[in-house]
């Protein structure tokens, strides 16, 4: 997810809202821009060189597209390996609206 609307336009016309309240209370957890970029920083600094060099790359991507993340707390046990993308990408679009 991102704070600005214009810094994902690379990926295409369509925009969905989340709707944060309704995530949050269903248990998953909203990672906000700022510790995203916190726990990169640290990942650069302590990690080891392969861990390293894919922390400040995500770190560009992060600062670029000013990226928070959502940790999904789905229960997936039940859902054949072959079906969760599909099925994730289900549940995920519950907790959108396009804009």
């Amino acid at each position: 997810m991102s704070l600005d609307l214009a810094k994902i336009a690379d990926f295409g016309d369509a925009s969905y809202l989340l709707d944060q309240a309704t995530t949050a209370s269903d248990g998953h957890v909203l990672i906000p821009h700022d510790d995203v970029v916190k726990v990169l920083q640290q990942a650069v600094q302590n990690e080891e060189k392969a861990e390293r060099l894919r922390a400040i790359q995500a770190l560009r991507y992060a600062r670029r597209r000013k990226e928070g993340l959502v940790d999904w707390r789905f229960q997936t046990a039940a859902i054949a390996r072959k079906d969760l993308i599909a099925w994730a990408r289900r549940q995920v679009q519950k907790y959108s609206k396009q804009i």
